[in-house]
């Protein structure tokens, strides 16, 4: 497992432009968003942000409150003129084809689009997945490519894929269960939201967070709210879409969606297209740039280093080998071979051979 850095406080004092100072009221030791870079950000010190960076490869992760992988971060990004446009913009995000960023007064917001629905980042709208262009595939680009990533396959709850290396594996998962984007995991259909719910929407401008208002006057736009400050221009959605305040986004009106109002989008006659008069160019006045100043650093007493004094190495004597003496070596006396007698060879007597008498045989006449 990868292990992550924690974040290295890389104070660079420099002038930032004119963005409202995102650590007001908020805890010493806090970190939060730069929205102008995807490795800045703020520590939080007696109300003051002081701003920094992460080390070279890494994105800071506000959620982690840590310097991260770029592949762990959805990169939130803002214009520069953010801060000053009383109007919310709505910004696309790399390697993302679903997710997008809301912009307004300088805060960035992550927003996902409905199901079924794409980011246009040209448009800057949700917009039905046949009229955008998105060719990220549907691995995103940003993913650790040595780690296998689930992600849920937004035509089947009970479908899943799997990217690794760059690519996608459709899986399935076993009967009875559903995919949990919020797990990664296949889990009981009670811990799933495969359809989004009706959620209670606000009617008007909470006093914190960000919020999404629908227009009471049609059901094609909204407004954006954040820490009670109302937008002056709503955002409109795409050609076809309404703004559903029971998921508060633009999705495909069905059955469950309704507008501000509280009326069914079906009953809603559809507005007549209307041209709006283009009008003429006009250059702003540009003022004179004007820099704040820069405080001078603070930079904390570094103590002396102190090298604890190192003894002077000693060596034991070595004592001088000692051999054993060796006895000298005796051979012991071979004794004279002996051999014995050999006895003569007795030969026994041969008896003088006796030749028996033939006794004498008479003559017949």
């Amino acid at each position: 497992m990868f292990r992550r850095l924690l974040i290295a406080v890389v104070v660079t004092l420099a002038a930032r432009g004119t963005v409202a100072n995102p650590c007001e009221g908020r805890p010493d030791g806090l970190f939060v968003n730069d929205f102008t870079a995807c490795d800045a950000f703020f520590s939080c010190f007696r109300g003051e942000a002081i701003p920094g960076v992460c080390p070279v490869g890494f994105v800071f992760n506000e959620d982690a409150q840590l310097c991260d992988f770029p592949w762990n971060v959805k990169c939130l990004l803002c214009p520069a003129d953010s801060a000053d446009s009383p109007t919310p913009t709505l910004e696309p995000i790399q390697g993302e084809c679903s997710f997008y960023t809301l912009c307004f007064q300088g805060v960035g917001a992550l927003r996902e689009c409905a199901d079924g629905l794409l980011f246009d980042a040209t448009a800057g709208i949700c917009d039905l997945a046949e009229n955008v262009d998105c060719d990220l595939g549907i691995c995103p680009s940003n993913l650790n490519p040595n780690i296998p990533t689930f992600l849920p396959n937004p035509a089947d709850c009970s479908r899943y894929f799997i990217c690794i290396g760059g690519m996608a594996e459709e899986a399935q998962c076993a009967p009875t269960l559903l995919f949990n984007p919020d797990t990664r995991r296949c889990d009981l259909e009670e811990n799933v939201e495969c359809i989004e719910g009706s959620i209670p929407a606000p009617t008007t401008c909470p006093p914190t967070g960000l919020h999404y208002l629908g227009n009471p006057v049609d059901c094609v736009s909204y407004f954006v709210c954040l820490n009670g400050v109302q937008s002056d221009a709503s955002i409109e959605c795409a050609a076809g879409l309404i703004f559903d305040v029971t998921i508060s986004a633009c999705a495909i009106p069905n059955d469950a969606s309704r507008c501000a109002d509280g009326s069914d989008p079906s009953l809603v006659p559809a507005p007549e297209p209307t041209n709006p008069p283009v009008p003429e160019p006009t250059i702003p006045p540009v003022p004179e740039p004007t820099i704040p100043p820069v405080p001078e650093p603070t930079i904390p007493p570094v103590p002396e280093p102190t090298i604890p004094p190192v003894p002077e190495p000693t060596i034991p004597p070595v004592p001088e080998p000692t051999i054993p003496p060796m006895p000298e070596p005796t051979i012991p006396p071979v004794p004279e071979p002996t051999i014995p007698p050999v006895p003569e060879p007795t030969i026994p007597p041969v008896p003088e051979a006796t030749i028996p008498p033939v006794p004498e045989t008479p003559i017949e006449d």
